[in-house]
């Protein structure tokens, strides 16, 4: 089994380069050609939806469902090449390629610019629409266009990621609580959602290290004064608030909220939130996180082990090591096992999930792929900085 971080991300990068960077999503259903299915109940179509997701054989092509790739996962793979970059001796070639699709992909009719879902979604609360703006598609984008500013500083760029402030500000039913400031996921429904605050807060201070507009820097304090909030004194942050009650989902959103709260610190060169990052990843290490590398799907629920899980834990805690104190050797346990448990080496693709005595081995582009793509780049960084490569 190979083992080299570089090599497998080369091999990784090939595959998907193959399929012009297009796949399958767990959340596709209604990108079928098949338009009978969008008109079909709301609470049939989430079923159906489900059902989809986890299927341990791809329905896709029979469902008429056309490969495609998010803009979420454009970004991923865009930071992915520039971390990367030296491996290449044409980067620019792609960096371009998938920089430029991204921008194609921008919604309109909004505030500012901003990203989401190029197909219609069935969840619980109902159907969403296609090209229905949301925060956290919004930020990852965000975040690829920032690392592509500073590789190269274009004018047209720049001005992208400032427009993402005005959709923050101005389309996502910001409010002030007295706790802090809160926002909505989306801009159809309202929400409560945490970790979706603290990516609104990620396009804020970003926007700030160029604007230096202190009303920005804030706006994003008090977006995450009101997520510190409701940290539980064990360190793990809720999901959601729902009417003042905790609503808990306990995966990678974790490390979402912790990098949000680092980003700030890290911005304004303070250490306000230093104790509750602490907290927060030490919760992690210790209850979401075993110590074969294997990451918990939703503690306290083992299984299924998933793609997007592991590769979140291989990319925040990689990138942590540089500014938090932790026992560093457990980011090469999560390498070691995703790749024994994950890799198919003949396809150069990672599997889905993982149960006990069975393994769904979907080929996801952008929940696997695109994330373990941007997971090996950084644990390669990581590596390389502590010459251990």
């Amino acid at each position: 089994m190979e083992t080299n971080p570089n090599l497998i991300y080369l091999a990784c990068f090939k595959a998907v380069k193959k399929r012009d960077f297009k796949g399958y999503d767990p959340y596709d259903l209604l990108n079928s050609r098949f338009g009978f299915l969008q008109k079909l109940p709301p609470r049939l179509l989430f079923y159906l939806s489900q059902i989809n997701k986890r299927s341990f054989v791809n329905l896709r092509p029979v469902l008429g469902v056309s490969p495609s790739l998010i803009p979420k996962g454009k970004s991923l793979i865009l930071q992915s090449l520039i971390h990367q970059k030296d491996l290449f001796e044409n980067v620019d070639e792609y960096l371009k390629l998938i920089l430029d699709s991204i921008m194609q992909d921008q919604f309109k009719d909004y505030s500012g610019a901003c990203w989401g879902l190029p197909f219609a979604y069935a969840n619980r609360k109902g159907l969403r629409p296609k090209n229905v703006g949301d925060v956290v598609a919004t930020a990852f984008v965000h975040q690829g266009l920032w690392e592509y500013y500073n590789y190269n500083k274009q004018e047209h760029i720049k001005n992208t990621m400032l427009s993402c402030s005005d959709f923050v500000l101005n389309d996502l039913g910001m409010r002030e609580t007295p706790v802090g400031m809160s926002l909505n996921y989306e801009t159809q429904n309202p929400s409560n959602v945490l970790n979706s605050i603290g990516f609104a807060s990620d396009i804020l201070v970003r926007n700030f290290k160029i604007t230096q507009n202190p009303q920005e820097l804030e706006t994003t304090e008090k977006l995450l004064d009101y997520i510190v909030h409701f940290q539980d004194d064990n360190g793990l942050f809720p999901y959601s608030i729902i009417n003042n009650t905790k609503r808990y989902q306990t995966d990678f959103h974790q490390l979402y909220v912790i990098s949000s709260l680092l980003n700030f610190q890290q911005a304004t060169n303070t250490n306000k939130y230093q104790k509750i990052i602490d907290k927060g990843l030490q919760f992690y290490l210790k209850y979401q996180l075993s110590s074969k590398g294997r990451v918990l799907w939703r503690y306290p629920a083992k299984y299924p082990v998933d793609i997007h899980n592991q590769a979140s834990a291989l990319y925040y805690l990689s990138r942590f090591a540089f500014n938090l104190d932790f026992e560093t050797a457990i980011i090469d346990k999560v390498f070691s096992y995703t790749i024994e448990n994950f890799y198919n080496v003949q396809n150069s693709y990672f599997y889905y999930q993982k149960y006990p005595y069975l393994t769904n081995k979907v080929n996801y582009i952008r929940w696997g792929q695109a994330w373990i793509m941007i997971a090996l780049s950084q644990y390669s960084v990581f590596k390389e900085h502590f010459n251990e490569l």
